[in-house]
């Protein structure tokens, strides 16, 4: 009794797991966010759950001949389920490739666009910047072209921020609102650039090549501090005290 028990609470978390999923399909709010590789997930989780109540269900069987499951009932919702799955994947895909075949048919101009991939606070606004000037700009660019080419710029934690939405028209304002949000921080920047000051390697040797190197990253990053409207010409004293500190004055 104890193993039958078992089987029937196995029978009915499958059941669950495939009203879950009709649940899912049935609402259109769910299946315009979905991705391809979603629904394909579901539809595999949906047949493996077919798969395995049938198992559970001869088990059932051959220990309690009376059991009064309907399986005719849970099987059109299955079929339901799963013929609406297919359809939501087929339209889906045939929107993408729509889509794709629309971009790849613009020219862009021949700029070499670095990837962004949010690790590194400091990059965004050279990125954010270049990305506005040779894409946003470009009024032969299609909202879903914008995206396209956003989405393809974006890697790692910054491609998550937007990787969700649909490859659609109006999902480019909104991707790069959010994208904004997550790292146009004014002062997150500010104090990236300052910690990048703080953290330039002492010169070992006083030669003129470490000399125009530690010159270089110095004026790098208090030119992007200038950008940030940060007053750098009223903090000459502390930075010539921090960055002196860096220089082999024995040599």
């Amino acid at each position: 009794m104890e193993e039958l028990k078992k089987l029937r609470l196995r029978r009915g978390q499958l059941k669950g797991t495939v009203t879950r999923i009709e649940t899912f399909v049935k609402d259109p709010t769910s299946l315009t966010s979905a991705t391809v590789d979603t629904l394909e997930a579901r539809k595999e989780k949906l047949i493996s759950a077919l798969k395995e109540y049938e198992s559970v269900q001869l088990d059932i069987l051959s220990r309690d001949e009376t059991d009064k499951e309907e399986m005719g009932t849970f099987e059109e919702v299955f079929f339901n389920t799963l013929a609406k799955l297919n359809e939501s994947i087929r339209m889906l895909k045939g929107s993408e490739a729509a889509h794709t075949n629309n971009v790849s048919t613009s020219k862009l101009p021949n700029v070499d666009i670095p990837t962004f991939d949010g690790k590194d606070f400091t990059k965004f606004k050279p990125f954010y910047d270049m990305f506005l000037a040779v894409i946003d700009n470009n009024k032969s660019l299609s909202n879903v072209q914008k995206l396209f080419y956003l989405r393809k710029y974006l890697s790692d934690e910054a491609l998550s921020v937007i990787v969700n939405l649909p490859l659609v028209n109006g999902s480019y304002q909104e991707a790069l609102e959010l994208f904004k949000k997550r790292y146009n921080n004014e002062a997150r920047l500010i104090s990236s650039h300052i910690n990048v000051l703080l953290d330039i390697l002492c010169m070992s040797k006083g030669t003129a090549a470490s000399i125009r190197s530690f010159v270089s990253q110095v004026q790098q990053q208090l030119h992007a501090l200038k950008n940030l409207n940060e007053p750098t010409d009223k903090c000459d004293m502390i930075l010539i005290t921090i960055l002196g500190r860096k220089l082999d004055l024995h040599q």
